[in-house]
């Protein structure tokens, strides 16, 4: 009976696995059935003895996803192209409006060589920054779609995995993983939650374990994204001694937007999904834990349309699960969640033919309120915006090089301000004199330099989001001081005598 029993458990096996590579190949919305089929797939593997194993393979899988599609973002080659076509298209529009111009009833044909050279240049200046931006807003979105793609799968597994629990032992499959030893690809994020596990703990307390009510297949998934992110964009902005750094760093208003419209709908889904769930499933988002439910082991969760309502991708395609989840609970809303928590989803759900979201438009957050959203512990580990003794995180060194290129700009022009003046006297010896004051010209350009970097948080102008305008506030303010001190020093640190 053995050979026969053999041959039966691989074909057991490669059906699940093939199953699994299946489930996970989908898009970003989960239905009922995808999510029914995963739930007995996992119960085949458990059964099997391989569950933890498979489960990882997923995670893995949905990781590789993430980082392939940061490195074709994240790329020397990359960001020459976008450069290189945004100035191929600038430069051929331009000659088409110069030649428009050049037929109209305008004065461009009575001006000289010099002066049409000068007007295509400014004109050429003007479509290729327009451009530029085009080109790195689609960049950003199509990466943040492929990661929002990954990060559903790995988040509805998850969800899965917790409300599950095999109905002869009664284990639940996520305790099952949570016991298994964590795999070397993500032994960074371990390190890192076992960090924040411990903190502020007394030595006898502290663990070298993962806590199992605390155990978040998504949360080691998410915190490895990002620090992979994290080493990727170090290189990147070191590449061939740092000649790139000014071009990689302009990419962080269309990559934080981008991120921001991911992050606030995968916090919309989690949030659906724990809010309307909570007492089947026990989950709640970036550490999520378990909480078994049903008699016979649980498979109430999965059948229960309040638990499928909230499992959905997050482009929110299946068909009015809100409403019905609403109905499951008992809610007496008239109008279903989806007709409030998305009021913009015929624009979530339109995407362009290379499956990134379009950049013509500004997309609005959805429903999570922004200081939901900022203090989510996804928007913190991606943008890294809290100080970290660890190494770092998610976009912190293209934002900090970003914050610093953005003080550069605007401490050039102090460079050329209160400039020591030297006189000489008869004789021909120098006299000390006040340093040469500024003129109105040079105040308009520093006030244009300002104007110019806010601009970088209006979506329509910079591509970033109106949420950088505090970032962006605190290098105006230190050149801002700084040309007062400079001030200040020209007009009073003088002897008496001159």
């Amino acid at each position: 009976l053995r050979p026969g029993a053999e041959a039966v458990a691989v074909s057991v096996r490669q059906a699940a696995a093939g199953l699994m590579n299946e489930l996970q190949s989908q898009s970003t919305s989960a239905t009922v059935s995808s999510l029914s089929r995963l739930g007995a797939t996992l119960q085949v593997y458990f059964h099997l003895g391989e569950l933890p194993d498979a489960s990882w393979r997923a995670v893995s899988s949905a990781l590789a996803t993430a980082e392939k599609a940061s490195g074709h973002l994240f790329h020397p080659t990359a960001v020459k192209r976008m450069k290189e076509s945004a100035q191929s298209e600038a430069m051929a529009l331009a000659e088409v409006e110069a030649a428009k111009s050049k037929d109209g009833k305008d004065d461009f044909k009575a001006k000289d060589s010099r002066q049409r050279k000068k007007q295509l240049d400014a004109i050429y200046e003007r479509l290729y920054i327009r451009k530029l931006r085009e080109k790195r807003t689609a960049a950003a979105s199509k990466w943040a779609t492929e990661v929002s793609d990954a990060s559903s799968r790995v988040w509805n597994l998850h969800r899965v995995l917790a409300a599950r629990n095999d109905p002869v032992t009664r284990k639940n499959f996520l305790e099952v993983v949570a016991g298994s030893e964590v795999p070397k690809d993500f032994a960074g994020a371990e390190e890192a939650l076992l960090q924040a596990q411990n903190e502020n703990k007394d030595i006898e307390n502290v663990t070298d374990t993962l806590n199992v009510q605390d155990f978040s297949l998504f949360s080691l998934f998410w915190v490895q994204l990002c620090l992979g992110l994290a080493g990727r964009l170090q290189r990147l902005l070191k590449y061939d001694g740092g000649s790139l750094e000014s071009d990689v760093a302009s990419l962080y208003p269309s990559v934080r937007s981008a991120s921001l419209e991911m992050v606030t709908e995968l916090h919309d889904v989690m949030q659906m999904g724990s809010a309307s769930s909570d007492d089947a499933t026990g989950l709640s988002s970036m550490g999520s834990g378990w909480n078994p439910t049903g008699v016979m082991g649980g498979s109430a969760g999965l059948e229960d349309s309040v638990f499928l309502g909230g499992a959905v991708g997050m482009d929110g395609s299946l068909d009015d699960p809100f409403g019905r989840a609403d109905e499951a609970a008992g809610g007496g809303m008239g109008a279903s969640a989806d007709a409030w928590t998305h009021p913009n989803s015929s624009h979530d759900a339109a995407l362009d033919a290379d499956g990134s979201r379009p950049t013509s438009d500004v997309s609005p957050i959805t429903s999570s309120s922004a200081l939901a959203v900022f203090s989510s512990q996804e928007w913190i580990t991606l943008q890294s915006e809290k100080a970290s003794d660890g190494a770092p995180m998610g976009f912190s060194p293209l934002r900090s090089s970003f914050l610093e290129q953005c003080k550069k700009r605007l401490f050039t022009p102090l460079e050329f301000m209160f400039q020591e003046a030297v006189s000489v006297d008869e004789n021909g010896v120098a006299i000390p004199v006040l340093p040469t004051l500024p003129s109105r010209y040079d105040i308009a350009k520093i006030d244009s330099n300002i104007r110019e970097e806010l601009s970088l948080a209006d979506p329509r102008q910079g591509g970033g989001d109106f949420s950088m305008a505090t970032m962006i506030s605190d290098p105006i303010v230190s050149m801002v001081h700084e040309f007062c001190v400079l001030a200040k020093r020209a007009i009073s640190e003088i002897d008496e005598n001159e």
